[in-house]
């Protein structure tokens, strides 16, 4: 009626009104803008659980052989039969595990519930177990702890099968027509597992990433991936990334632990189905060059001042109680650390204390600041090379304490590439995501290979290929049929933010050896323009601290010449693009 209509129209304008008043005299607070329901404990207290990327051998096996059977009537293609038959073989005999079992692996662990107290294997997190890395962000693993099941979803075009056949996520009975998700099946125990969500999204890639982003927001207990079918695909939806994804936080506190998966790398399938377009993502990291400093000496003088500060009686040790008093109860939970070592243990006016020496506060205190210290980025971008590390990172994106988008350079060739695989072991408790991998990491899956050359020492060693993505495994079987035993790989696994400490690491050892970029990308794209003045604050380091002789000032380049297009259409000039980068490479 007339009347009815009249009566919204008054009291729609009452509220704009009243609105309007409000906004007067409104002051605005950081915590309101937190529109997530878990993001106000996330930011004030880094509230989300922090564990060990690594899983429980029997639970890495359980999930392992639920997820490489089907129902015994059921139908599927012989080429998935075949599939399912290898994985089911790597599991039980521990080793040839590549990405997409892998990443099934990485999925099933984290939709189970773990709890601490039945751990019966692994490592523990104890005094005697933890490893010492100076400098990088792993450098002494915390105890596990409980950690409820994560709901995983994955959303985008062709992943229920994968785009390159890897995946199959869902499996179609030939006959029936019926479809079985195997990552649904982990546990017949009911609601002993996290749901597990894998959707075919059409090629409105704007769209279908707004809506996984926003869905990521909402739902800070979950794995929320969106994958391109190939990483070219999301220039369509470069707004969203821009606009949100990469910037969400900065502007709103918005923060989200969303993955892209953008299938990266030359292949000679053409300029439209080659380039995830890697160096936009570097370009969106705030990810200063300049600080590359080695400033680490100057966070150990702090914190010896800070413990010398609390020390009031002079004994050389704090207790736990005083630690506590300075650092605040709450914050002092978030120091995982703090757990995981074994203190003088004494009974005060019958409570327990335990009392630390300066060098176990300083290193508590130093892997603290190490594991915070990606927090103040905005984003991860990684290209890794092997399954192991490929489950790592896709764990650490709920493990970790605080939530950032991942950009993932996903591999396509090494999917199906017979040497791109890990053994499980790699995947266990006490395991962890690297950032670098050298030719003599325990991680390195290529490692005999290294070692059938004979490798000169590293004092003698010519020549150092840094490089990032599947141009690794090119350069490993390229050296290894030439027989050049001077010259060693590392990988850069994580782009950005720059891991500085693991890089001097793997540097260090090789003082007077020429160091060298290499990519597939042309060189006005890829990594270069990120890497160079990172990898050249590298060398001058190292020779301020005595451990380089060479005097080579800046890092050179080898790689494809600058180009418009991101790759060529031929595929003769592909192959002879590869063969001079190769050569060039290991001249």
């Amino acid at each position: 009626t007339p009347e009815e209509i009249e009566y919204e129209k008054e009291a729609y304008l009452s509220v704009c009104e009243s609105e309007l008043r409000a906004a007067k005299n409104f002051e605005p607070y950081a915590g309101d803008l937190l529109s997530a329901n878990w993001q106000g404990d996330a930011v004030a207290s880094l509230g989300r659980p922090f564990n060990q990327t690594g899983a429980t051998l029997s639970m890495l096996k359980n999930v392992g052989e639920a997820i490489s059977t089907l129902p015994t009537d059921f139908e599927a293609h012989a080429k998935v039969t075949e599939v399912l038959s290898k994985r089911q073989k790597a599991i039980r005999t521990g080793e040839g595990i590549d990405f997409a079992f892998a990443e099934a692996l990485a999925f099933g662990s984290l939709m189970l519930p773990f709890k601490a107290g039945d751990q019966a294997e692994g490592k523990r997190g104890k005094t005697e177990d933890l490893v010492q890395r100076p400098m990088e962000k792993n450098a002494f693993l915390s105890p596990m702890v409980d950690h409820p099941t994560v709901h995983v979803r994955l959303a985008g075009q062709d992943v229920e099968r994968g785009t390159f056949n890897q995946r199959h996520a869902v499996v179609i009975d030939q006959t029936t027509a019926a479809r079985y998700v195997p990552l649904d099946h982990i546990t017949d125990t009911p609601g002993g597992q996290a749901s597990f969500s894998v959707c075919n999204s059409s090629l409105s890639e704007e769209a279908a990433l707004g809506f996984e982003y926003g869905y990521s927001l909402e739902n800070d207990n979950a794995l929320v991936i969106w994958e391109a079918q190939f990483g070219d695909f999301a220039n369509n939806a470069q707004a969203m990334i821009d606009n949100f994804i990469a910037s969400g936080e900065d502007k709103w506190l918005c923060q989200s632990g969303l993955v892209l998966l953008l299938p990266h790398g030359y292949e000679g399938q053409g300029p439209e189905h080659s380039s995830a377009r890697l160096e936009r993502y570097l370009s969106l990291v705030n990810d200063d060059a300049d600080r590359v400093s080695g400033n680490q000496q100057t966070e150990i003088d702090r914190i010896m001042h800070m413990f010398e500060e609390l020390d009031r009686d002079r004994d050389g040790t704090l207790s736990l109680r005083e630690i506590q008093k300075a650092i605040g109860e709450e914050q002092i939970t978030n120091i995982v650390e703090l757990q995981s070592l074994e203190g003088t243990q004494t009974v005060s006016q019958g409570q327990e204390q335990y009392f630390f020496r300066k060098e176990d506060y300083v290193r508590i205190m130093l892997q603290w600041l190490a594991r915070n210290t990606e927090a103040r980025f905005n984003m991860s971008v990684c290209n890794v090379t092997t399954p192991a590390n490929y489950f790592h990172v896709l764990r650490r994106q709920v493990h970790r304490p605080y939530a950032k988008p991942l950009i993932m350079m996903s591999p396509k060739y090494l999917l199906h590439h017979g040497p791109a695989v890990s053994p499980l072991r790699h995947f266990e408790v006490g395991t962890h995501f690297n950032r670098v991998i050298s030719d003599t990491a325990s991680v390195n899956n290529l490692r005999q290979g290294f070692t059938d050359l004979d490798p000169v020492v590293p004092a003698e060693t010519r020549r150092v290929l840094v490089c990032s993505g599947k141009v690794a495994y090119a350069l490993h079987h390229s050296r290894k049929a030439k027989k050049k035993n001077d010259i060693v790989l590392i990988r850069l696994e994580q782009l950005a933010p720059f891991p500085v400490g693991d890089m001097i690491t793997a540097l260090a050892p090789y003082s007077n050896a020429e160091v060298v970029w290499v990519q597939e990308e042309p060189k006005n794209m890829g990594a270069w323009n990120y890497v160079q003045p990172r990898l050249t604050q590298m060398l001058r380091l190292l020779r301020e601290r005595g451990l380089r002789v060479s005097t080579q000032q800046e890092v050179h380049y080898v790689g494809r010449e600058p180009s418009a297009s991101t790759a060529t259409g031929s595929f003769f000039v592909h192959m002879a693009e590869n063969k001079q980068l190769l050569e060039e490479a290991l001249a």
